[in-house]
C-alpha cells in the first residue's frame, strides 16, 4: 500500500468538504482542480485528471456526508475515501485492467466495496510471486554477508521479512544476526516469530526454541530459559535427533549450574556426555568434561574436577584448539588453587596466560591475573598480589567492565592494607565503592562500605569508620540481612569502643547478641560476649567482665575454637591487670601463651609476651617486663607485625620512663612513631605524640611538650577517640599551670572535664575537677 501524505490529504478532503458535506460553497471543479490546487495536492491531482474518480468522490462524499456524524468522523472517511481511490487510479495505470477498475470505481461510488475489494485480492495474487522474488533476493545477500558482516546481513533480512513475513527461515536467520548483534529483545521477537510460524517443523521449532533458550539465559530470566531448552529437548526426542539431543542435555545442564541446582546440573552434563561418547564426538566430549569439572569445582569436588578437566584436556591435546586449551589450564590452576597447591596452581596458570597472550584474549588474561593475585596473597607475597591485581585492572579498563574493575579495586585495598600502605588502601576502597555504587547492587555496596569502614578502624579514623559501617547497616537493614547486621553492629561496637562511647557499645553489642542468639550463630554468639567483657572491662566492672568471658569460653570451648579459647584467657588477664592481680593476670596470659604456641600462632605468642610485659611493668618488675617485651618484639620483627612492633619499642618506652631513662624512652618512642607514620595509623600517632609530650613535660622542656600534646590532640580529634581528646586537654592544661598560665590552665581542663562527662568516664571527671579545685586562687 502506498503511503499517503496526510497532510495533504487533510487539506483535499476540506476542499471538497466544505463543497459536498455542508453544501455553503458553490465553487465548480475546475476551481477545486486549479494548478494551484494541483501544486498544494501534491500527488493527490491524479484525482483531478479522472472525471469518473471525481463523480466517485462526489458520491461517496454525500453518501456519508449526514449531520449525524461529527466533523471527524466525516474527516476520516474522506481520507479513506480519498486513499482508496487514489490507490484505484494508480492500479488502472499499471496494470491492464482497466474496465475492471472502472467497474470497482462505478460499485464504489454506490457504496458497494466487494467488486473493489475482488479486483485488490486478484492483483495482489498476480504480484504475490514478485514478492517471494524480491524476498529471495534480500535473503540471497544476506546470507552473503552473514558471516562477514552482521549489519549488512541483519539489513537484507530485514527488507526479506519486509517482503516475505511469513517465512520461519528468513525469522530464524533475523534472531541469530540479532542474538549476534547482542539485539536481544528484537532475536527474541524473531525466535517467537519462527515458533509461530513453523508449528509443523519440528527441526525448526526445536532450533527456536534452543536459541530463545540461550537468549532468556543471557538475560538471567533462568525460569524461562529452563522452560524453553526443555521443549526444544521434547522435540529433539520426538525427531530421535540424537547430536541435538545431547546439545540440549547441555544446555539445560548450563541452567541449572547457573541456578545453582548443582546435583541436577551434573545429571544433564551426563546424560549429554553418554550420548555425545555414542555419537564418537570428541571434541564435543572434551566441552562435557570441562562442563562437569566446573559443577564439580563448584561443589568443591576438586578431586572429581581434576580427572574431568584433566580428561578433556588430553583430548584437547590432540586437536590443538589453544582456545580451549586455555580454558582447561585456566580450570585446572583454579582446582590446584583450591587444594591450596599454590606452586602448582601458578605453573598451569602461567601456561594458560601464554595462550590467553597468543590468542589475544583481554578477559581471559584478566582473570588469570586476578587469580595469581589471590595465591600471592595467601603466600603472603603482597608487592606481587599488588603487580598481578594492577594488570587485572588494566586489562578489565580496557574491556570496559565495571563489575569486574570495583573488585579488582576492593582486591588491591586488601593487599595494600596487608602491607601497612593505609591510605593507598583507602583510595582503592574508594574507588570500589564508587562503581559499586553506579552499579547497583545494594549488597555489594553493604558489604564495600564495611570493608572501608574496617580500613578506617585501622587507620585509627573512627568518626569515618563508624560512618561507614552505618551506612553498611542501613542497607542491610533495608535488605533484611540479619546475619550481616549482626556483623555490622559488632564492628560498630568496636568503633565506638575504642573513641571511648563505652554506653553506645553496650547498645549495639547486645543488638549483635540478640540477633545471633535468635539465628543460632553460636560463634558470633562467644564474639559477642567476648566483645561485651571488654566494655565492662574498661568500665573497671570486673565481675561482669570476667562473667562475659567465661560465658564466650565456655561456647569456644564446645566448639574447638581454641584460637578463640586463647583470647579468652588473655582477656581475663588484662581483668585482673587492670585490679592489679598481677600474678592471676600473669597465669592467664601464661595458659593464652600455651594454646597459642601449640597452635604455632606467633601473633597470638607475640601479644601474650607484650600483655605479660604490662602486668610486670604494673607490679613493678621492670627487668622481667623488658625481658617478656624483647621476646614480643623478636616475633613481631620475624612476621613483619609492624603494628606489634611499634606497640612494643612504645611499652619498652614506658620501662626507661619509669627508670628516668628519658633519652632511652624518648628513642623508643621515636621509633614507635616512625613505624606508625610508615602505616599511616593515626592512632599510633596521637599515642606517639602524647608519650613523647609526657617526656618532655618530664624534663620540664614545656614549650616542646605542649607541642606533642597538641600534635595528639588534633590526630585525636580527626580520628574520634573522645576519652584520648579529654586527655590531651588534661594534659595541656596541667602544663599551662606548670607555666603559671592559670586561665589557659584553667580553660583546658574545663574542656576536659567536659569531654569525660559527655562519655560517662566518672572517674576521670573526679580527677580533673580535683586539678581544676587544686589550681592557685587568681
Amino acid at each position: 500500500m502506498i503511503k499517503m501524505h496526510w497532510h495533504i490529504v487533510f487539506l483535499f478532503f476540506s476542499l471538497f468538504a466544505v463543497s459536498f458535506a455542508h453544501g455553503e460553497n458553490t465553487r465548480t471543479w475546475a476551481q477545486y482542480c486549479s494548478d494551484e490546487s494541483k501544486i498544494v495536492l501534491d500527488r493527490f491531482y491524479e484525482i483531478c485528471d479522472d472525471t469518473e474518480a471525481l463523480l466517485v468522490l462526489h458520491a461517496l462524499m454525500e453518501l456519508h456526508g449526514g449531520s449525524n456524524e461529527s466533523e471527524q468522523q466525516r474527516e476520516r472517511m474522506g481520507q479513506s475515501h480519498q486513499e482508496i481511490i487514489f490507490e484505484l487510479l494508480h492500479l488502472k495505470k499499471k496494470s491492464s485492467s482497466g474496465d475492471e477498475v472502472d467497474a470497482a470505481l462505478d460499485a464504489l461510488s454506490k457504496g458497494d466495496r466487494s467488486k473493489a475489494d475482488h479486483l485488490l485480492s486478484k492483483i495482489i495474487n498476480k504480484y504475490e510471486d514478485v514478492m517471494k522474488e524480491v524476498a529471495e533476493a534480500y535473503r540471497r545477500k544476506g546470507t552473503l554477508w552473514y558471516a562477514k558482516d552482521t549489519e549488512k546481513a541483519l539489513t537484507a533480512y530485514r527488507k526479506a521479512a519486509q517482503f516475505q513475513p511469513n517465512s520461519p527461515d528468513i525469522w530464524n536467520k533475523l534472531g541469530q544476526l540479532n542474538m549476534q548483534a547482542d539485539n536481544l529483545p528484537d532475536a527474541k521477537s524473531a525466535f517467537l516469530n519462527v515458533i509461530k510460524q513453523a508449528e509443523k517443523n519440528g527441526e525448526m521449532s526445536a532450533e527456536a526454541y534452543a536459541d530463545l533458550g540461550r537468549i532468556y539465559l543471557r538475560q538471567k530470566e533462568t525460569k524461562n530459559a529452563l522452560e524453553a531448552h526443555k521443549k526444544a529437548l521434547e522435540l529433539e526426542k520426538t525427531l530421535d535427533r540424537k547430536r541435538m539431543m545431547a546439545n540440549q542435555y547441555a544446555n539445560i545442564g548450563e541452567v541449572y549450574k547457573v541456578r545453582g541446582a548443582l546435583k541436577s546440573a551434573l545429571l544433564m552434563y551426563e546424560q549429554a556426555l553418554q550420548l555425545e561418547k555414542a555419537l564418537d564426538r570428541k571434541k564435543v566430549i572434551a566441552l562435557r568434561y570441562a562442563d562437569l569439572g566446573d559443577v564439580h569445582l563448584a561443589r568443591k569436588e576438586t578431586g572429581e574436577a581434576l580427572k574431568m578437566y584433566t580428561s578433556a584436556l588430553k583430548i584437547e591435546k590432540s586437536f590443538t584448539r589453544e582456545e580451549v586449551m586455555a580454558k582447561l589450564y585456566t580450570s585446572l590452576g583454579d582446582v590446584h588453587r583450591k587444594r591450596k597447591e599454590q606452586s602448582k596452581a601458578l605453573e598451569i596458570y602461567n601456561k594458560a596466560l601464554e595462550l590467553e597472550k597468543k590468542l589475544g584474549r583481554t578477559a581471559g588474561m584478566a582473570k588469570l591475573y586476578a587469580s595469581m593475585g589471590r595465591i600471592y596473597s595467601v603466600r603472603k607475597e603482597f608487592a606481587q598480589a599488588v603487580k598481578m591485581y594492577k594488570q587485572s585492572l588494566e586489562l578489565e579498563k580496557k574491556l570496559g567492565r565495571r563489575e569486574k574493575m570495583a573488585r579488582r579495586y576492593a582486591d588491591l585495598g586488601g593487599e595494600y592494607q596487608s602491607l601497612g600502605e593505609l591510605d593507598q588502601s583507602v583510595k582503592m576502597h574508594d574507588k570500589s565503592l564508587e562503581l559499586e555504587k553506579k552499579l547497583g547492587d545494594k549488597k555489594r555496596i553493604a558489604k564495600q562500605f564495611w570493608v572501608v569502614g574496617s580500613v578506617y578502624q585501622s587507620l585509627g579514623r573512627l568518626e569515618k569508620a563508624a560512618s561507614a559501617y552505618k551506612n553498611s547497616l542501613k542497607i542491610d537493614e533495608k535488605l533484611g540481612r540479619s546475619n550481616e547486621l549482626a556483623e555490622r553492629y559488632a564492628k560498630l561496637g568496636s568503633v565506638y569502643r575504642k573513641n571511648g562511647d563505652l554506653k553506645q557499645a553496650l547498645t549495639v553489642y547486645k543488638r549483635s547478641l540478640s540477633i545471633n542468639e535468635s539465628k543460632g550463630n553460636m560463634s558470633a554468639v562467644a564474639d559477642d560476649y567476648s566483645n561485651l567483657g571488654g566494655v565492662y572491662r574498661i568500665r573497671k566492672n570486673k565481675d561482669k567482665a570476667l562473667a562475659m568471658y567465661e560465658k564466650s569460653m565456655e561456647v569456644n570451648e564446645k566448639l574447638g575454637r581454641k584460637k578463640n579459647v586463647a583470647i579468652n584467657f588473655s582477656d581475663m588477664g588484662k581483668v585482673y591487670r587492670i585490679h592489679r592481680e598481677i600474678a592471676r593476670a600473669v597465669a592467664m596470659f601464661e595458659q593464652s601463651l600455651e594454646i597459642n604456641q601449640a597452635l604455632n600462632r606467633k601473633v597470638g605468642m607475640a601479644a601474650d609476651y607484650e600483655n605479660m610485659g604490662k602486668a610486670y611493668f604494673i607490679a613493678a618488675e621492670l627487668d622481667s617486663a623488658m625481658g617478656v617485651f624483647e621476646k614480643s618484639l623478636a616475633i613481631n620483627e620475624e612476621i613483619h607485625r609492624k603494628k606489634g612492633m611499634s606497640a612494643n619499642y612504645s611499652s619498652m618506652g614506658h620501662i626507661y620512663r619509669a627508670q628516668d631513662l628519658l633519652d632511652e624512652a624518648l628513642v623508643m618512642y621515636e621509633k614507635s612513631l616512625s613505624i606508625n607514620e610508615a602505616r599511616g595509623s593515626k592512632l599510633g600517632l596521637a599515642d606517639d605524640y602524647a608519650n613523647m609530650g609526657n617526656i618532655y613535660r618530664m624534663r620540664s622542656e614545656y614549650d616542646a611538650a605542649i607541642a606533642m600534646y597538641e600534635k595528639s590532640l588534633k590526630t585525636n580529634k580527626d580520628i574520634g577517640r573522645k576519652g584520648e581528646v579529654a586527655t590531651n586537654y588534661g594534659n595541656l592544661g596541667m602544663i599551662y599551670r606548670f607555666k603559671g598560665e592559670l586561665d589557659k590552665a584553667l580553660n583546658q581542663l574545663e574542656k576536659s572535664k567536659k569531654m569525660f562527662v559527655t562519655i560517662g568516664a566518672k572517674d576521670q571527671v573526679k580527677l580533673v575537677q580535683g586539678w581544676i579545685d587544686s589550681l592557685p586562687k587568681r
